[in-house]
Parts: C-alpha cells; structure tokens; sequence
C-alpha cells in the first residue's frame, strides 16, 4: 500500500499544518496523545460564592495537561433565586491567578429550581469552552462568584471535560 494513503493522503498535510511539518518524514513516529476525561458535581453556596469551589483540584492534573470543558449544568437546588449583595455572575473557570473563563452565568439565570445549560439565556461562553482553546496548562477547574449573593437556595454543578498533553515528535 501507498503511503499516506489513509484518509486520502492528508496525513502529512495535516500534521505539517499542526505544525510538526518539519519533523514527518517517513517512519518518523509522533508521541502518543494523553486525555484524561473528567466529569465532577460540586455543590457552591449563594452567601458564599465569592470564595471559589474546586471541582477538579490543581493537585489531581498532571504537570503540562491542559484542562478542556466540554458540557455544564449548573441547577439551583431550591426555590429561592439568587440576589442581593454584590453578585452578578458565577464564572466556570481554571484555578489560574488570572483564570481562562469557560463560562459566565448572570444571576438573572439562577433563579429557583433553575437548571443551566451551556446555551441557556444569560450564559455567555467564554473562548476556551466556546473554541476548544482550553485553560491554563496544569491548573484545575473551579467554579466561582464575582462576589457573594445576599440569598438563594444552593447550586449544584456539573461538569465535564478532559486534560490533554498537547502532541509532540518523538
């Protein structure tokens, strides 16, 4: 068989466009990529948004993997919409001192009994969840309020998602 010929012969074409154009050449093998898929419920307090809730902690992600949000739901647990104080939204987000945002969800979308989705109304998505950017290499995932509400019955968060190695030649 011809090389290259799976897929076309797009192969080379595809890794030089990646990026690893000048180190294809034949038998010249790739690093195997690593994903590690992740899929974690945290429960974050309306009084207490302001202070973040890990939902994969820094410690668990192995150095060089960056994280990748792939699907949310986020349900206010109760009646009782969130207001008051100071809060306006609740960011999905790497732990990073200045976080990659996946997600910014109004208060105006957490009201009671609520369930939010990723196109849900007041939810805007930030690039790394929006293009598959990802977060910041070896931080986790967090979820957390720009302030805390003054009432509002808990929310449950679920995410999922993936770390991955970014491929390199061997």
């Amino acid at each position: 068989m011809p090389e290259n010929t799976q897929i076309g012969g797009l192969i080379k074409p595809f890794l030089a466009w990646m990026g690893y154009g000048s180190s294809i050449s034949s038998g010249s093998p790739l690093k195997e990529e690593t994903v590690i898929s992740f899929e974690r419920t945290a429960t974050i307090v309306s009084t207490a948004a302001g202070t973040a809730v890990a939902l994969v902690k820094d410690a668990e992600v192995p150095v060089g993997f960056v994280p990748y949000v792939t699907g949310f739901i986020v349900s206010v647990n109760g009646g009782t919409a969130w207001s008051g104080g100071s809060f306006t939204t609740l960011a999905l987000q790497d732990s990073n001192g200045s976080p990659v945002s996946f997600a910014s969800i109004a208060a105006a979308a957490l009201t009671g009994n609520s369930s939010i989705f990723p196109h849900t109304s007041n939810v805007t998505l930030g690039a790394a969840y929006r293009l598959q950017s990802g977060g910041t290499a070896g931080k986790g995932v967090q979820v957390k309020g720009d302030a805390n509400a003054g009432a509002g019955s808990d929310a449950v968060v679920t995410v999922r998602g993936y770390y991955r190695r970014v491929m390199s030649p061997a």
